[in-house]
C-alpha cells in the first residue's frame, strides 16, 4: 500500500505515440507492460468504427460523432478481442474515481480515463501511471510522466463529465491475458467487419446526453451517395442566408471531414503494418487496399481545401474562398458567389473517394473469400 508522502509511479509502462485521442496508445501501453508485443496501429485497426462512414443531409449534413471518436466501448471490445479481462466503471463521482485510481496503481496496474485538459475542448484519453499526495502522473498527449496537481486534474475530469457524460466519468483497467488469439484470424475478422460495415445502408444511434445528432444515418457507400447528392444539389445560393450556407458547407467546415481524413490515414497505415503477416495473393491484395486508402486520404486533403470553410477552425484553402464570417461585405459577397462552384468541385472529389473506397472493399472481399 502507499505510504504517506511516498511517490507511487509505475516505471515499467511503455509510452506509445498518443496522437490525438490516445485511447489506442493507452491500451497498447497496458498490454505492452504485460509483455504483449502489439502496436497502437493494430489496436486502431480493430476499432469497429474505423471503416464506418455515416452521413445525414437532414441533420445539418453531417456524420454522427459515435463514428468519429473511439470511446470506452471500443476499449472493452478490444480487450475482449485480444483475450484480456478488464474492469470498467462509469458514471463515477470524482471521490470514487480517485479511490479506484489509487487502488489500481497500488496494485501495479495502469488505469485509463478521459479528461478535458486546460485549453482544450476534445475527448482526451490518458493513462494514469502514478500519484502522490498532491500530484497525478500521466502518459498523455504531452509527455510520459506528465505531472498535474490532483486538484487541477480533478477540475478537468469533472468539467468533461458535466459536458459529455457519455465519455467522461469512467475508468477502465485492462486485466490479465485469459486466452490466446489467432493473430491472422483476428485481422481477417477486421476485414470482414469492414466489408459488412461499408455495405450497410443505414445505421441507427440512440439518443444519449452529450452525444451529437442521434437517429438514423445513411451508412457506407449509401452515405457517400447521399453526400454527393447533398453537395451537387442545385440551389440559388444568392438567396440563402449566411446561416443556411453554414449548414450546407458545415460538413467540411467542422470536424467531420477532418476526422474521416484521419481515419483513412489510419486504415492505410494499419493495412501496410499487417501486410507482412501474409504471403502471396493475400499480401498483394492487402497492399493494394492500402494504396487505395492512401489515395482516399489525399482526396480528403483536397476536399478540405476546396470545400468552403465556414468555421474558425476550418482549413481555408484557395484565395478565392474568403470566410463567410468576414465583416468585409465584399469578401462575404465573393464567398457566396463562389459557393456553388466550390460545392460542385467538392462533389467531384467525393465521387473519386467513393470509387476508390469501392475498389478497396472489393479487394478486401477477395482476401476473406
Amino acid at each position: 500500500m502507499t505510504k504517506e508522502g511516498r511517490n507511487m509511479i509505475l516505471k515499467n509502462v511503455p509510452r506509445n505515440n498518443f496522437g490525438v485521442t490516445g485511447m489506442f496508445s493507452c491500451l497498447a501501453s497496458c498490454f505492452n507492460a504485460q509483455g504483449e508485443d502489439i502496436s497502437p496501429v493494430i489496436l486502431r485497426g480493430l476499432w469497429k468504427e474505423l471503416f464506418m462512414f455515416t452521413f445525414d443531409a437532414q441533420k445539418g449534413g453531417g456524420a454522427h460523432d459515435w463514428t468519429l471518436f473511439p470511446d470506452f466501448a471500443a476499449a472493452q471490445e478490444i480487450c475482449s478481442t485480444l483475450g484480456y479481462s478488464y474492469k470498467y466503471d462509469e458514471g463515477l463521482e470524482w471521490s470514487k474515481a480517485w479511490n479506484i485510481i489509487k487502488e489500481a496503481i497500488d496494485k501495479n496496474k495502469p488505469i485509463i480515463t478521459a479528461w478535458e485538459p486546460p485549453g482544450f475542448h476534445s475527448p482526451w484519453f490518458i493513462l494514469v501511471v502514478g500519484y502522490d499526495n498532491d500530484k497525478i502522473y500521466l502518459h498523455s498527449y504531452k509527455e510520459a510522466f506528465h505531472e498535474y496537481s490532483v486538484n487541477k486534474f480533478r477540475e478537468g475530469w469533472e468539467r468533461g463529465k458535466a459536458e459529455q457524460p457519455w465519455l467522461y466519468g469512467a475508468v477502465i483497467i485492462p486485466g490479465e491475458k485469459e486466452r490466446e488469439v489467432d493473430f491472422k484470424e483476428m485481422i481477417l475478422s477486421s476485414f470482414k467487419r469492414a466489408v459488412e460495415t461499408m455495405n450497410k445502408k443505414e445505421v441507427t444511434f440512440p439518443s444519449q446526453k452529450g452525444r451529437f445528432r442521434e437517429g438514423t444515418f445513411r451508412c457506407g457507400f449509401k452515405a457517400y451517395e447521399e453526400l454527393i447528392g447533398f453537395l451537387d444539389k442545385e440551389r440559388d445560393y444568392s438567396k440563402l442566408s449566411i446561416d443556411d450556407l453554414k449548414v450546407i458547407g458545415g460538413w467540411a467546415g467542422c470536424h467531420e471531414a477532418g476526422c474521416e481524413d484521419n481515419k483513412r490515414h489510419s486504415i492505410a497505415y494499419y493495412l501496410l503494418y499487417i501486410s507482412s503477416e501474409f504471403k502471396g495473393d493475400k499480401r498483394r491484395h492487402i497492399e493494394r487496399v492500402a494504396e487505395l486508402y492512401r489515395a482516399v486520404e489525399t482526396l480528403y486533403d483536397s476536399l478540405l481545401l476546396i470545400h468552403p470553410s465556414v468555421a474558425p477552425w476550418g482549413r481555408q484553402g484557395y484565395g478565392h474562398l474568403p470566410s463567410l464570417e468576414s465583416e468585409d461585405s465584399m469578401l462575404k459577397e465573393e464567398a457566396v458567389k463562389n459557393f456553388g462552384q466550390d460545392m460542385k468541385e467538392a462533389a467531384k472529389i467525393v465521387r473519386k473517394i467513393l470509387d476508390n473506397e469501392n475498389k478497396a472493399i472489393r479487394e478486401l472481399e477477395r482476401i476473406i473469400e
